[in-house]
């Protein structure tokens, strides 16, 4: 199990101090009544308690400290609150416990102190619903004689705090776009990360062939093509009017079946709508098409080459 550094839960009394109005901060960030949320790390409850009773209880609270956990009921019930589910359990073995999408994951004032926070990420995603947020409540970089509280030096050691640059860095990888950053005075600021639908898999090669998704790493590139071609020929023969799949399928059945890709190694594969394919229905050529560089040099210099090798007549 692992306990992140310089995270454990400050006195109440300071932190009283840094919060006064602890509810005010969770509305700033985006958190609205009927949203189920996970409360990560959740501590002695000085976020959950109010957190709770924002949403009604569609809360869930974990915590590696099961100690804090038993503060945290008791700060909830002093508040008249109520708490969807406890957990006492790793954050980083978030994907295992959390068996529910929720619309928001909350971590407060500890992501500076995690080890692998690329993995936490990662966790966290897979546990969002699609469109879901990732909100992170980080201490703004400074040295601690510059954020005190009631008279003394506050927070984590300045080389462990993160600029939200160095958090967007961490998260975003993991299929999170920057949705917003709210500032939380005197110190902190609020990190707000929407689960953008497909952005990790963007981050990757991929070819789209018609129907689904195959990934293409260069040792694959081979098959990736064959794949292609094969979903062309049963895309084409599956429409009236293209006998042996030879020609372009009707133009309505080419708005939904094909659509741009970025490029790869070695080929483009075009819509029927981009100026490639157009030149080749022109030509009489086959749909769809992989189009080599020099190819896509000469068809757009106007040279007349007859075509790549994957194509047929």
């Amino acid at each position: 199990m692992t306990v992140f550094a310089a995270s454990s839960m400050p006195d109440r009394d300071w932190w009283a101090a840094l919060w006064p109005h602890p509810d005010e901060v969770l509305r700033a960030v985006g958190i609205r009544s009927g949203m189920t949320v996970l409360d990560l790390c959740c501590g002695d409850g000085y976020f959950t308690a109010p957190l709770a009773k924002l949403v009604e209880g569609k809360v869930i609270a974990l915590d590696i400290d099961c100690c804090m956990l038993d503060r945290a009921k008791a700060e909830v019930a002093r508040l008249g609150a109520t708490v969807k589910r406890w957990i006492c359990a790793d954050a980083l073995a978030l994907a295992s416990n959390v068996t529910e999408p929720v619309d928001l994951v909350l971590i407060a004032n500890t992501f500076h102190g995690v080890p692998d926070q690329p993995a936490l990420a990662h966790a966290i995603r897979s546990v969002l619903r699609p469109h879901g947020l990732f909100v992170v409540i980080n201490w703004y970089p400074a040295k601690r004689t510059d954020t005190p509280a009631l008279g003394r030096p506050r927070g984590p050691p300045a080389e462990m705090r993160m600029s939200p640059q160095s958090v967007a860095a961490m998260v975003e990888p993991a299929g999170f776009r920057t949705m917003k950053l709210v500032a939380l005075p005197p110190y902190h600021y609020g990190a707000v990360f929407e689960a953008a639908r497909g952005q990790a898999l963007l981050n990757r090669r991929f070819v789209i062939r018609p129907g689904d998704l195959i990934q293409a790493s260069p040792d694959r590139g081979n098959d990736a093509r064959q794949s292609l071609n094969k979903a062309g020929d049963r895309c084409q023969t599956s429409q009236g009017g293209v006998p042996n799949g030879t020609g372009p399928p009707p133009e309505p059945a080419q708005a939904q079946l094909y659509r741009r890709t970025r490029r790869g190694p070695g080929h483009e594969l075009c819509s029927s709508h981009s100026w490639v394919c157009r030149e080749r229905r022109q030509r009489g050529r086959r749909f769809p098409a992989i189009r080599t560089p020099d190819e896509t040099e000469d068809a757009r210099s106007g040279s007349g080459t007859t075509g790549s090798t994957h194509d047929r007549s």
